[in-house]
């Protein structure tokens, strides 16, 4: 299971939140505690002086705000949420809790979050969803990827390496993305889905398994038929 463990798919020096993750974890089981170290740090509510907050925008009353965080029009904020320093959050975007938000991220308009940790310098533009996830530094989702945390059939989520199916023992897990994947948009990341660091997913693409770092993703095209309407 080495090659699992959190340290190997994300440079954890980069993060404030070392603490969260000092002895070696596997990427499940860092997910699996992200609710509880969210909680410790958001016993009641902290914004720093320097946070610029639109006066539509709704803030709980357990929220931990960086220095030089921007929350834009109509953003919601539930309990439980952590935003790092120099973060921006556009027009409507969603935390909702046992979200931690790193340092310098970006989250456009319509964007959602849902016990996810994003790691430093992550770009998410606009209409992404990302649910039950570990985005590593510097990820970057196109418009509309999302990230699916649940299976249809609500069974635990597994993790596919070759003809092994390995039980992560959750019932909602979206993806780990490794430092500086690139997700292209209108992707969709099935659940249990692994991208190793510095790998590309082409827009459309629908992934599930493991993509080990340094990949490509490609789509195939399709064939298409267009008719007169009788």
């Amino acid at each position: 299971m080495e090659e699992f463990l959190l340290h190997n798919w994300i440079n954890l020096a980069h993060t404030k939140h070392t603490v969260f993750v000092q002895k070696p974890m596997l990427i499940w089981e860092a997910l699996a505690a992200l609710p509880d170290y969210v909680k410790q740090q958001t016993t009641t509510r902290q914004v720093s002086a320097t946070a610029k907050i639109h006066p539509t925008a709704l803030i709980a009353e357990h929220v931990l705000i960086g220095e030089n965080v921007s929350i834009g029009p109509y953003c919601v904020l539930e309990d439980n949420v952590i935003v790092g320093d120099n973060s921006v959050l556009d027009y409507g975007s969603y935390l909702r809790p046992y979200s931690l938000i790193d340092n310098d991220c970006v989250l456009g308009h319509a964007v959602e979050v849902k016990q996810a940790w994003l790691c430093s310098g992550v770009r998410l533009p606009h209409f992404n969803y990302v649910g039950n996830s570990i985005l590593g530094n510097k990820v970057h989702l196109g418009g509309g990827a999302m990230v699916a945390n649940f299976k249809s059939d609500g069974s635990n989520v597994k993790i596919v390496r070759d003809s092994e199916r390995i039980d992560t023992g959750l019932r909602k897990f979206g993806a780990v993305l490794g430092d500086r994947a690139e997700i292209g948009a209108g992707a969709i990341l099935n659940p249990g889905t692994l991208i190793g660091h510095d790998s590309v997913i082409y827009p459309g693409a629908i992934v599930r398994g493991i993509i080990s770092a340094n990949k490509i993703y490609k789509v195939k095209s399709r064939d298409i038929e267009i008719v007169d309407k009788q």
